[in-house]
């Protein structure tokens, strides 16, 4: 009965937690992107870290979220969190239903975190669910440290607090092959730092009407400060206005600019959004900038130099 009391107490603080679900998404989000730390190694994919690098991944996603819910989750007394004066045990895998469980688990109740980059539907989910760890629920173990898997019908027992839930993407990730070339020649070091103005610009070239959040192009420039590459004075959106590409961030008259458009608009420092645009005399669906009107353009319109939509920072 204890233990069925401690899951109960468990399931129910995580439940009222504010914002429990979105802040779990964004937490997983910044954990694969620290994996990552594309600002130094350009790398975007999971297939792209190393052994220690995943095998790691499950502590630094606890860290994690112990600095989001400090206060909220302290630290365990035998297992890795404390929440509400319960000991939980916390599991991350890439893998759905591979939670390597350890055999000081048992007997306690497991908090199991699954994400996927990329699954078969080409979406970036995430579950995450609590568990009361048993022998019986635990399949022979095949390894020297004795951790082992949780059996179906364990699996099945699992209480839920999120399940295929979406996730903020990883829009490198999620890109064609032939675009990611363009931004990412294959003949260039993952390390390389050269020619990042020129990534910068190949990515808001062939990236358009979608958000791009400050990690995709801190990945592409390789360092620290995106705007450096993106403003204008010799930047992309100076050399891309050439092309007719004007490029959007989160200020007012961008976000005014955006939703005339009908593009995203993008609500964070660093997060920017670019699209080829054309004059036009009609006024539906499209925007009054720099003293002319301007629509998205329609595929095969003739290139023409973008207005010019000044980046706060241009001057700084």
């Amino acid at each position: 009965m204890a233990k069925a009391v401690g899951l109960k107490t468990v399931l129910k603080a995580l439940q009222s937690e504010r914002a429990f679900e979105n802040r779990v998404a964004r937490v997983l989000r910044e954990t694969f992107d620290q994996l990552y730390d594309g600002v130094r190694t350009g790398r975007f994919r999971w297939e792209q870290l190393n052994k220690t690098e995943k095998t790691h991944a499950g502590t630094v996603l606890q860290l994690n979220l112990r600095r989001e819910f400090d206060g909220f989750i302290g630290d365990g007394v035998e297992q890795d969190f404390l929440i509400d004066n319960v000991d939980v045990d916390c599991k991350f895998s890439k893998d759905f239903g591979k939670w390597m469980i350890p055999p000081e688990a048992v007997g306690h109740v497991c908090l199991l975190i699954w994400g996927s980059e990329q699954d078969s539907a080409h979406r970036t989910v995430w579950s995450c669910g609590l568990i009361q760890i048993e022998e019986s629920g635990l399949r022979p173990s095949k390894n020297r440290d004795a951790k082992r898997n949780l059996t179906l019908e364990a699996i099945s027992s699992i209480k839920w607090l999120a399940r295929d839930a979406a996730y903020p993407e990883n829009l490198l990730a999620s890109l064609d092959a032939v675009t990611a070339e363009k931004i990412f020649p294959s003949g260039d070091s993952p390390y390389a730092r050269g020619k990042g103005s020129e990534r910068v610009r190949s990515l808001f070239r062939n990236v358009q009407r979608r958000l791009i959040p400050r990690t995709a192009i801190e990945t592409a420039a390789r360092q620290k400060d995106p705007l450096k590459r993106v403003r204008g004075n010799g930047g992309a959106r100076s050399v891309l206005a050439q092309e007719g590409i004007i490029i959007l961030g989160h200020w007012d008259e961008h976000c005014r600019i955006a939703w005339a458009l009908r593009l995203p608009e993008p609500t964070q420092s660093g997060e920017f959004v670019s699209a080829q645009v054309e004059r036009t005399s009609d006024h539906q669906q499209s925007v009054e900038i720099d003293g002319g009107r301007w629509r998205l353009a329609r595929p095969g319109a003739a290139v023409s130099p973008a207005p010019d939509v000044p980046m706060k920072n241009d001057d700084d």
